[in-house]
Protein backbone atom coordinates (compact mmCIF):
# COMPACT_ATOMS: atom_id res chain seq x y z
CA UNK A 1 0.00 0.00 0.00
CA UNK A 2 1.35 3.44 -0.71
CA UNK A 3 2.69 5.14 2.14
CA UNK A 4 0.42 8.41 1.47
CA UNK A 5 -2.40 5.76 1.51
CA UNK A 6 -4.93 4.89 4.58
CA UNK A 7 -7.42 2.77 2.63
CA UNK A 8 -9.11 0.54 5.41
CA UNK A 9 -11.10 -2.12 4.57
CA UNK A 10 -13.53 -4.06 6.75
CA UNK A 11 -16.72 -6.06 6.10
CA UNK A 12 -20.03 -5.58 8.02
CA UNK A 13 -22.67 -7.97 9.93
CA UNK A 14 -24.16 -8.83 6.50
CA UNK A 15 -21.03 -9.75 5.07
CA UNK A 16 -20.40 -6.46 2.92
CA UNK A 17 -17.21 -4.95 2.36
CA UNK A 18 -17.08 -1.78 3.61
CA UNK A 19 -14.09 0.53 2.56
CA UNK A 20 -12.99 3.81 4.14
CA UNK A 21 -11.17 5.79 1.74
CA UNK A 22 -8.62 8.73 3.13
CA UNK A 23 -11.07 11.11 3.24
CA UNK A 24 -12.87 9.52 5.85
CA UNK A 25 -15.58 9.01 3.60
CA UNK A 26 -17.17 5.36 4.01
CA UNK A 27 -18.11 2.88 0.97
CA UNK A 28 -20.30 -0.25 1.07
CA UNK A 29 -19.66 -2.96 -1.40
CA UNK A 30 -22.63 -5.20 -1.56
CA UNK A 31 -21.30 -7.64 -3.90
CA UNK A 32 -17.55 -8.43 -3.18
CA UNK A 33 -15.15 -6.16 -5.62
CA UNK A 34 -12.64 -7.64 -7.70
CA UNK A 35 -9.33 -8.94 -6.68
CA UNK A 36 -7.87 -5.96 -9.61
CA UNK A 37 -10.24 -3.15 -7.71
CA UNK A 38 -9.14 -4.03 -4.55
CA UNK A 39 -5.75 -3.87 -5.92
CA UNK A 40 -6.47 -0.75 -7.14
CA UNK A 41 -7.66 0.75 -3.90
CA UNK A 42 -5.41 -0.14 -1.95
CA UNK A 43 -2.33 1.39 -4.06
CA UNK A 44 -4.64 4.94 -4.73
CA UNK A 45 -4.68 4.43 -8.77
CA UNK A 46 -9.00 4.19 -7.76
CA UNK A 47 -10.87 6.10 -5.46
CA UNK A 48 -14.21 4.21 -3.80
CA UNK A 49 -16.08 7.15 -5.02
CA UNK A 50 -14.61 6.52 -8.57
CA UNK A 51 -16.43 2.52 -8.30
CA UNK A 52 -20.13 2.36 -9.64
CA UNK A 53 -20.53 -0.54 -7.42
CA UNK A 54 -19.40 1.13 -4.26
CA UNK A 55 -22.29 3.11 -1.98
CA UNK A 56 -21.36 5.91 0.28
CA UNK A 57 -22.27 5.51 3.53
CA UNK A 58 -23.52 8.42 6.02
CA UNK A 59 -21.63 10.14 7.89
CA UNK A 60 -23.78 9.91 11.00
CA UNK A 61 -27.15 8.69 11.64
CA UNK A 62 -29.06 10.08 14.48
CA UNK A 63 -31.92 7.82 15.82
CA UNK A 64 -33.75 10.27 17.99
CA UNK A 65 -36.85 9.40 20.15
CA UNK A 66 -38.78 10.76 23.14
CA UNK A 67 -37.12 8.90 25.96
CA UNK A 68 -40.66 8.97 28.25
CA UNK A 69 -43.75 10.03 28.20
CA UNK A 70 -42.92 12.79 29.31
CA UNK A 71 -41.50 13.94 26.29
CA UNK A 72 -39.16 16.38 28.03
CA UNK A 73 -35.75 14.12 26.76
CA UNK A 74 -34.54 12.54 23.71
CA UNK A 75 -32.71 9.08 23.43
CA UNK A 76 -29.91 9.69 20.74
CA UNK A 77 -28.46 6.55 19.45
CA UNK A 78 -25.57 7.15 16.90
CA UNK A 79 -25.14 4.37 14.73
CA UNK A 80 -21.39 4.39 13.07
CA UNK A 81 -18.57 2.32 14.05
CA UNK A 82 -19.31 1.90 16.95
CA UNK A 83 -22.74 2.48 17.83
CA UNK A 84 -23.52 5.03 20.84
CA UNK A 85 -25.96 6.23 22.64
CA UNK A 86 -26.40 9.58 24.98
CA UNK A 87 -29.47 11.29 26.19
CA UNK A 88 -30.50 15.07 25.55
CA UNK A 89 -33.22 17.77 26.78
CA UNK A 90 -35.43 18.63 24.05
CA UNK A 91 -34.62 21.74 22.72
CA UNK A 92 -37.12 23.36 24.04
CA UNK A 93 -36.00 22.52 27.34
CA UNK A 94 -32.46 23.93 26.26
CA UNK A 95 -33.96 27.06 24.27
CA UNK A 96 -36.81 28.09 26.64
CA UNK A 97 -37.89 30.21 23.68
CA UNK A 98 -37.26 27.57 21.31
CA UNK A 99 -41.18 27.51 20.59
CA UNK A 100 -41.46 30.90 20.30
CA UNK A 101 -38.53 31.21 18.07
CA UNK A 102 -40.11 27.86 15.99
CA UNK A 103 -43.58 29.78 15.54
CA UNK A 104 -41.65 33.23 14.28
CA UNK A 105 -39.82 30.89 11.87
CA UNK A 106 -42.98 29.55 9.88
CA UNK A 107 -45.18 32.45 10.66
CA UNK A 108 -42.21 34.47 8.56
CA UNK A 109 -41.58 32.26 6.47
CA UNK A 110 -44.98 31.84 5.54
CA UNK A 111 -45.27 34.74 3.06
CA UNK A 112 -42.98 37.33 1.83
CA UNK A 113 -40.52 39.31 4.01
CA UNK A 114 -41.82 43.20 3.73
CA UNK A 115 -39.89 44.82 6.45
CA UNK A 116 -36.73 44.94 7.85
CA UNK A 117 -38.20 43.97 11.54
CA UNK A 118 -39.68 41.11 9.72
CA UNK A 119 -36.20 40.38 8.32
CA UNK A 120 -34.44 41.15 11.89
CA UNK A 121 -37.05 38.59 13.65
CA UNK A 122 -36.39 35.88 10.94
CA UNK A 123 -32.95 35.68 11.31
CA UNK A 124 -33.02 35.40 14.65
CA UNK A 125 -35.03 33.26 15.23
CA UNK A 126 -33.37 30.26 12.92
CA UNK A 127 -30.05 31.27 14.57
CA UNK A 128 -31.70 30.18 17.86
CA UNK A 129 -33.02 27.31 16.22
CA UNK A 130 -29.86 26.33 14.80
CA UNK A 131 -28.10 26.29 17.77
CA UNK A 132 -30.66 24.37 19.56
CA UNK A 133 -30.93 21.65 16.76
CA UNK A 134 -26.72 21.58 17.27
CA UNK A 135 -27.16 20.54 20.85
CA UNK A 136 -28.14 17.84 19.80
CA UNK A 137 -24.83 16.17 18.43
CA UNK A 138 -21.68 15.70 20.84
CA UNK A 139 -18.45 17.36 20.12
CA UNK A 140 -17.02 14.78 18.74
CA UNK A 141 -19.52 14.19 16.09
CA UNK A 142 -19.68 17.86 15.66
CA UNK A 143 -16.14 18.13 14.72
CA UNK A 144 -15.83 14.74 12.62
CA UNK A 145 -19.05 16.59 10.46
CA UNK A 146 -16.73 20.07 10.25
CA UNK A 147 -13.65 17.91 9.26
CA UNK A 148 -15.41 15.71 6.71
CA UNK A 149 -16.54 19.02 5.21
CA UNK A 150 -12.99 20.29 4.52
CA UNK A 151 -11.95 17.12 2.45
CA UNK A 152 -12.49 15.88 -1.01
CA UNK A 153 -15.55 14.26 -2.45
CA UNK A 154 -19.39 14.71 -1.38
CA UNK A 155 -20.18 17.02 2.12
CA UNK A 156 -20.73 14.55 5.39
CA UNK A 157 -23.64 13.03 5.13
CA UNK A 158 -26.22 13.42 8.47
CA UNK A 159 -29.76 11.57 8.36
CA UNK A 160 -31.82 12.29 11.40
CA UNK A 161 -33.66 8.95 11.81
CA UNK A 162 -37.08 9.10 13.91
CA UNK A 163 -40.80 7.58 14.08
CA UNK A 164 -41.99 10.47 15.63
CA UNK A 165 -43.28 13.35 13.55
CA UNK A 166 -43.01 16.21 15.51
CA UNK A 167 -39.28 15.31 15.68
CA UNK A 168 -38.78 14.98 11.68
CA UNK A 169 -40.85 17.74 11.17
CA UNK A 170 -38.14 20.31 12.83
CA UNK A 171 -35.97 22.68 10.75
CA UNK A 172 -33.09 20.37 11.15
CA UNK A 173 -31.60 22.21 8.03
CA UNK A 174 -31.15 25.10 10.54
CA UNK A 175 -28.24 23.34 12.35
CA UNK A 176 -25.05 25.66 12.72
CA UNK A 177 -21.50 24.41 12.49
CA UNK A 178 -19.17 26.93 13.23
CA UNK A 179 -21.70 29.32 13.15
CA UNK A 180 -22.34 28.99 10.06
CA UNK A 181 -25.20 27.57 7.74
CA UNK A 182 -23.80 24.35 6.68
CA UNK A 183 -26.15 23.69 4.90
CA UNK A 184 -27.00 26.31 2.67
CA UNK A 185 -23.10 26.68 2.42
CA UNK A 186 -22.95 22.96 0.61
CA UNK A 187 -20.75 21.93 3.68
CA UNK A 188 -23.39 19.68 4.78
CA UNK A 189 -26.18 17.35 3.49
CA UNK A 190 -29.08 16.56 5.63
CA UNK A 191 -32.10 13.67 5.14
CA UNK A 192 -34.73 12.24 6.98
CA UNK A 193 -35.80 8.75 7.34
CA UNK A 194 -38.37 7.00 9.02
CA UNK A 195 -38.06 2.95 9.91
CA UNK A 196 -39.98 0.99 8.38
CA UNK A 197 -39.04 -3.09 7.76
CA UNK A 198 -39.46 -4.42 4.84
CA UNK A 199 -39.72 -1.52 2.63
CA UNK A 200 -38.46 -0.98 -1.20
CA UNK A 201 -34.85 0.64 -1.54
CA UNK A 202 -33.01 1.98 -4.20
CA UNK A 203 -30.95 -0.49 -6.61
CA UNK A 204 -28.15 -0.02 -8.67
CA UNK A 205 -29.17 1.66 -11.59
CA UNK A 206 -29.67 0.01 -15.30
CA UNK A 207 -30.79 2.89 -17.43
CA UNK A 208 -31.84 6.68 -16.72
CA UNK A 209 -33.77 7.53 -14.95
CA UNK A 210 -38.23 6.97 -15.70
CA UNK A 211 -40.27 9.47 -14.16
CA UNK A 212 -44.07 10.52 -14.33
CA UNK A 213 -45.06 14.18 -14.29
CA UNK A 214 -48.07 15.09 -12.85
CA UNK A 215 -48.67 18.55 -13.20
CA UNK A 216 -52.21 19.22 -11.05
CA UNK A 217 -53.92 23.13 -12.47
CA UNK A 218 -57.37 22.85 -11.56
CA UNK A 219 -59.54 26.06 -12.34
CA UNK A 220 -58.80 28.65 -10.72
CA UNK A 221 -55.19 27.41 -9.15
CA UNK A 222 -53.25 29.99 -11.16
CA UNK A 223 -50.77 27.72 -12.14
CA UNK A 224 -49.17 26.96 -15.54
CA UNK A 225 -48.99 23.20 -16.20
CA UNK A 226 -47.74 23.52 -19.77
CA UNK A 227 -44.69 25.76 -18.37
CA UNK A 228 -44.07 23.06 -15.42
CA UNK A 229 -43.98 20.24 -17.39
CA UNK A 230 -41.50 21.96 -19.89
CA UNK A 231 -38.98 22.98 -17.66
CA UNK A 232 -38.43 19.35 -16.38
CA UNK A 233 -38.44 17.62 -19.62
CA UNK A 234 -35.98 20.52 -20.83
CA UNK A 235 -33.92 19.53 -17.70
CA UNK A 236 -34.32 16.16 -18.00
CA UNK A 237 -33.25 16.54 -22.15
CA UNK A 238 -36.40 15.42 -23.10
CA UNK A 239 -35.62 11.92 -22.07
CA UNK A 240 -37.75 9.52 -23.37
CA UNK A 241 -38.68 7.63 -19.50
CA UNK A 242 -39.96 11.05 -19.09
CA UNK A 243 -44.02 10.71 -18.92
CA UNK A 244 -46.51 13.25 -18.93
CA UNK A 245 -49.99 13.18 -16.90
CA UNK A 246 -51.97 14.48 -19.69
CA UNK A 247 -54.76 15.77 -17.23
CA UNK A 248 -54.29 15.95 -13.59
CA UNK A 249 -56.03 13.26 -12.46
CA UNK A 250 -55.81 10.95 -9.43
CA UNK A 251 -56.51 7.63 -11.88
CA UNK A 252 -53.87 8.96 -14.91
CA UNK A 253 -51.44 9.02 -12.31
CA UNK A 254 -52.08 5.40 -10.69
CA UNK A 255 -52.80 3.96 -14.26
CA UNK A 256 -48.79 5.30 -14.98
CA UNK A 257 -47.74 3.45 -12.06
CA UNK A 258 -49.42 -0.18 -13.12
CA UNK A 259 -48.14 -0.14 -16.52
CA UNK A 260 -45.58 -3.11 -17.23
CA UNK A 261 -42.58 -0.74 -17.03
CA UNK A 262 -43.17 1.26 -14.06
CA UNK A 263 -41.32 4.67 -13.76
CA UNK A 264 -38.46 5.26 -11.17
CA UNK A 265 -40.82 8.34 -9.80
CA UNK A 266 -43.35 10.30 -9.91
CA UNK A 267 -43.07 14.25 -10.22
CA UNK A 268 -46.31 16.12 -8.25
CA UNK A 269 -46.51 19.39 -9.32
CA UNK A 270 -49.32 21.90 -8.00
CA UNK A 271 -51.38 22.64 -4.51
CA UNK A 272 -50.95 20.41 -1.23
CA UNK A 273 -52.34 20.91 1.89
CA UNK A 274 -51.86 19.17 5.49
CA UNK A 275 -51.69 15.64 4.36
CA UNK A 276 -53.50 15.97 1.41
CA UNK A 277 -53.00 16.61 -2.61
CA UNK A 278 -54.86 18.70 -4.86
CA UNK A 279 -54.97 16.87 -8.45
CA UNK A 280 -58.23 17.94 -10.97
CA UNK A 281 -61.61 16.39 -11.11
CA UNK A 282 -62.47 14.89 -15.08
CA UNK A 283 -64.29 18.60 -15.42
CA UNK A 284 -60.88 20.39 -14.23
CA UNK A 285 -62.09 21.13 -10.72
CA UNK A 286 -60.03 20.76 -7.68
CA UNK A 287 -60.04 17.27 -5.98
CA UNK A 288 -58.56 17.57 -2.36
CA UNK A 289 -57.41 13.33 -1.66
CA UNK A 290 -55.80 12.32 1.05
CA UNK A 291 -52.19 10.75 1.19
CA UNK A 292 -53.68 7.65 2.93
CA UNK A 293 -56.29 7.67 -0.28
CA UNK A 294 -53.39 7.88 -2.74
CA UNK A 295 -51.45 5.17 -1.07
CA UNK A 296 -54.59 3.06 -1.04
CA UNK A 297 -55.12 3.38 -4.77
CA UNK A 298 -51.13 2.84 -5.67
CA UNK A 299 -51.18 -0.25 -3.21
CA UNK A 300 -54.48 -1.54 -5.18
CA UNK A 301 -53.84 -0.78 -8.78
CA UNK A 302 -49.86 -1.10 -8.90
CA UNK A 303 -48.87 -3.42 -6.11
CA UNK A 304 -46.32 -5.35 -7.78
CA UNK A 305 -43.62 -2.28 -7.69
CA UNK A 306 -43.78 0.86 -5.74
CA UNK A 307 -42.39 4.34 -6.87
CA UNK A 308 -38.91 4.82 -5.40
CA UNK A 309 -38.94 8.08 -6.04
CA UNK A 310 -41.76 11.22 -5.16
CA UNK A 311 -40.89 14.74 -5.46
CA UNK A 312 -43.37 16.61 -3.72
CA UNK A 313 -43.58 20.47 -5.84
CA UNK A 314 -45.93 21.91 -3.85
CA UNK A 315 -47.05 23.61 -0.37
CA UNK A 316 -47.05 22.10 2.79
CA UNK A 317 -45.78 19.20 1.50
CA UNK A 318 -43.69 19.00 5.12
CA UNK A 319 -45.58 20.95 7.19
CA UNK A 320 -45.20 20.39 10.49
CA UNK A 321 -47.12 19.47 13.23
CA UNK A 322 -47.63 22.02 16.37
CA UNK A 323 -45.69 21.89 19.42
CA UNK A 324 -48.77 23.11 21.34
CA UNK A 325 -51.43 20.47 20.00
CA UNK A 326 -51.84 17.74 22.07
CA UNK A 327 -54.99 16.24 20.39
CA UNK A 328 -54.03 14.01 18.36
CA UNK A 329 -57.91 14.10 16.32
CA UNK A 330 -56.99 17.40 15.47
CA UNK A 331 -54.93 18.40 12.39
CA UNK A 332 -52.03 19.89 14.04
CA UNK A 333 -50.99 16.70 14.74
CA UNK A 334 -51.69 15.17 11.11
CA UNK A 335 -48.54 13.27 10.15
CA UNK A 336 -46.95 15.37 6.87
CA UNK A 337 -47.65 13.55 3.12
CA UNK A 338 -43.51 13.69 3.00
CA UNK A 339 -43.62 11.35 6.31
CA UNK A 340 -46.58 9.20 5.34
CA UNK A 341 -45.24 8.93 1.68
CA UNK A 342 -41.89 7.82 3.10
CA UNK A 343 -43.32 5.58 5.87
CA UNK A 344 -45.57 3.79 3.05
CA UNK A 345 -42.78 2.55 1.16
CA UNK A 346 -40.96 5.16 -1.27
CA UNK A 347 -37.50 5.32 -0.89
CA UNK A 348 -36.85 9.06 -1.26
CA UNK A 349 -39.05 12.22 -1.15
CA UNK A 350 -38.15 15.76 -2.10
CA UNK A 351 -41.08 18.24 -0.29
CA UNK A 352 -41.58 21.58 0.91
CA UNK A 353 -42.02 22.92 4.47
CA UNK A 354 -44.87 25.41 4.48
CA UNK A 355 -46.21 27.68 1.36
CA UNK A 356 -42.95 28.02 -1.94
CA UNK A 357 -43.39 30.58 -4.44
CA UNK A 358 -44.58 28.87 -8.19
CA UNK A 359 -41.47 30.11 -10.04
CA UNK A 360 -39.20 28.96 -6.97
CA UNK A 361 -40.10 25.94 -6.37
CA UNK A 362 -39.73 26.12 -10.77
CA UNK A 363 -36.24 27.39 -10.25
CA UNK A 364 -35.47 24.33 -7.75
CA UNK A 365 -37.17 21.80 -10.15
CA UNK A 366 -34.87 22.89 -12.88
CA UNK A 367 -31.62 22.40 -11.13
CA UNK A 368 -32.50 19.07 -9.36
CA UNK A 369 -33.26 17.61 -12.35
CA UNK A 370 -30.43 18.93 -14.46
CA UNK A 371 -28.60 16.97 -11.65
CA UNK A 372 -30.61 13.75 -11.79
CA UNK A 373 -30.05 13.90 -15.72
CA UNK A 374 -26.45 13.89 -14.93
CA UNK A 375 -26.55 10.91 -12.87
CA UNK A 376 -25.65 11.91 -9.91
CA UNK A 377 -27.46 10.56 -6.56
CA UNK A 378 -30.26 12.52 -5.35
CA UNK A 379 -28.84 14.07 -2.38
CA UNK A 380 -26.45 16.55 -4.61
CA UNK A 381 -29.70 17.37 -6.88
CA UNK A 382 -31.22 17.97 -3.44
CA UNK A 383 -27.73 20.53 -2.48
CA UNK A 384 -28.39 21.96 -6.46
CA UNK A 385 -31.86 22.52 -5.37
CA UNK A 386 -31.11 24.12 -2.27
CA UNK A 387 -28.55 26.18 -4.28
CA UNK A 388 -31.46 27.65 -6.25
CA UNK A 389 -33.67 28.25 -3.66
CA UNK A 390 -30.64 30.34 -1.65
CA UNK A 391 -30.43 32.97 -4.64
CA UNK A 392 -32.32 35.97 -3.54
CA UNK A 393 -35.63 35.92 -5.13
CA UNK A 394 -38.44 38.99 -6.04
CA UNK A 395 -41.63 37.34 -7.11
CA UNK A 396 -43.40 39.45 -9.61
CA UNK A 397 -46.86 41.14 -9.08
CA UNK A 398 -48.25 37.97 -11.06
CA UNK A 399 -46.46 35.14 -9.19
CA UNK A 400 -48.53 32.65 -7.60
CA UNK A 401 -47.76 31.41 -4.17
CA UNK A 402 -48.75 27.96 -3.65
CA UNK A 403 -50.27 28.45 -1.00
CA UNK A 404 -45.55 41.05 -3.21
CA UNK A 405 -43.38 42.29 -4.09
CA UNK A 406 -39.69 43.34 -2.46
CA UNK A 407 -36.93 44.88 -3.06
CA UNK A 408 -34.13 43.44 -0.51
CA UNK A 409 -31.27 42.81 -1.56
CA UNK A 410 -31.48 38.95 0.02
CA UNK A 411 -34.88 38.42 -1.57
CA UNK A 412 -38.60 38.21 0.15
CA UNK A 413 -38.13 34.22 0.67
CA UNK A 414 -34.21 34.58 2.63
CA UNK A 415 -34.55 31.05 3.87
CA UNK A 416 -36.82 28.84 1.14
CA UNK A 417 -33.35 26.72 0.93
CA UNK A 418 -33.73 25.16 4.42
CA UNK A 419 -37.78 25.06 3.51
CA UNK A 420 -36.80 22.15 0.95
CA UNK A 421 -36.46 18.37 3.02
CA UNK A 422 -35.38 14.95 1.11
CA UNK A 423 -36.26 11.76 3.08
CA UNK A 424 -34.38 8.50 2.09
CA UNK A 425 -34.04 5.24 2.96
CA UNK A 426 -31.15 2.48 2.46
CA UNK A 427 -28.53 2.55 -0.07
CA UNK A 428 -27.60 5.75 -1.53
CA UNK A 429 -27.30 4.32 -5.48
CA UNK A 430 -28.13 7.51 -7.88
CA UNK A 431 -32.03 7.14 -9.43
CA UNK A 432 -30.46 6.26 -13.15
CA UNK A 433 -27.88 6.36 -15.49
CA UNK A 434 -26.83 9.68 -17.09
CA UNK A 435 -28.56 10.75 -20.16
CA UNK A 436 -27.45 11.82 -23.50
CA UNK A 437 -27.24 15.74 -22.85
CA UNK A 438 -29.04 17.84 -25.47
CA UNK A 439 -29.45 20.91 -23.75
CA UNK A 440 -26.49 23.34 -21.95
CA UNK A 441 -27.25 23.90 -18.50
CA UNK A 442 -27.04 27.78 -18.70
CA UNK A 443 -29.83 27.67 -21.48
CA UNK A 444 -33.33 28.99 -19.63
CA UNK A 445 -36.32 27.76 -21.47
CA UNK A 446 -39.10 30.36 -21.20
CA UNK A 447 -42.71 29.19 -22.40
CA UNK A 448 -45.24 31.86 -23.52
CA UNK A 449 -48.68 30.84 -24.59
CA UNK A 450 -50.42 33.49 -26.82
CA UNK A 451 -53.83 32.95 -28.72
CA UNK A 452 -54.94 34.81 -30.93
CA UNK A 453 -58.38 35.36 -33.00
CA UNK A 454 -57.86 33.68 -36.83
CA UNK A 455 -59.45 36.73 -37.98
CA UNK A 456 -61.53 39.70 -36.03
CA UNK A 457 -64.59 38.71 -34.88
CA UNK A 458 -63.86 34.75 -35.57
CA UNK A 459 -65.11 32.11 -32.96
CA UNK A 460 -61.97 30.25 -34.13
CA UNK A 461 -58.93 31.00 -32.17
CA UNK A 462 -54.93 30.12 -33.45
CA UNK A 463 -51.97 29.64 -30.99
CA UNK A 464 -49.40 31.32 -32.10
CA UNK A 465 -47.07 30.56 -29.27
CA UNK A 466 -46.48 27.53 -26.59
CA UNK A 467 -47.76 24.26 -26.39
CA UNK A 468 -51.24 22.81 -28.26
CA UNK A 469 -53.43 22.24 -24.34
CA UNK A 470 -55.91 19.79 -24.39
CA UNK A 471 -57.48 20.18 -20.68
CA UNK A 472 -59.86 23.17 -21.35
CA UNK A 473 -60.99 21.35 -24.32
CA UNK A 474 -61.61 18.63 -22.88
CA UNK A 475 -63.14 19.38 -19.69
CA UNK A 476 -65.39 21.87 -22.06
CA UNK A 477 -66.14 18.52 -23.93
CA UNK A 478 -66.88 16.55 -21.17
CA UNK A 479 -68.88 19.05 -19.27
CA UNK A 480 -71.48 19.03 -22.09
CA UNK A 481 -71.76 15.54 -22.31
CA UNK A 482 -72.46 15.61 -19.11
CA UNK A 483 -75.35 18.11 -19.91
CA UNK A 484 -76.76 16.07 -22.28
CA UNK A 485 -75.70 18.95 -24.97
CA UNK A 486 -74.61 18.09 -28.52
CA UNK A 487 -71.46 17.50 -29.79
CA UNK A 488 -70.03 18.34 -33.40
Amino acid sequence: MAADRSVKFEKDAHGNVVVTGDNNHVYVFSAPPPEEVLRALETGKLKPEDVPEAVPQPTLTLRISFADEKRESWTVTVTSSPTREHAVPVPWKTEGNFGFFLETFWKLTADAIQSDDQRGSLYAAAVALGAALRNVLTEADANLLIARARGDGPPPFLVIESDDDLILALPWELIRLEDDWTVRNGRLDIARTVPAEGAPHLEPPTHPVSLLVNVSAPAGSGLNYEVESYHVTRALHDHVGVRVNEMGELDDLVRGLAGDDPPTGVHFSGHGGHGTLTFEDEFGKERQVPVEELLTEINQAAPNRKPRFFYLACCHGNTPPSLHEKDPKKTGNVSSTAAQLHRGGVAQIVAHFGPVYDALSTNAETAFYREIAKGRRTRDAVRAARTAMALPYHPTAREVQREVDGGDPDGVSPFAWAQLVFYHRGPDYPLGLEITRKYADAVRAQVARRVEDAFPGARTQVLRAGFIGRRTELHALRRDLKEDKHIH
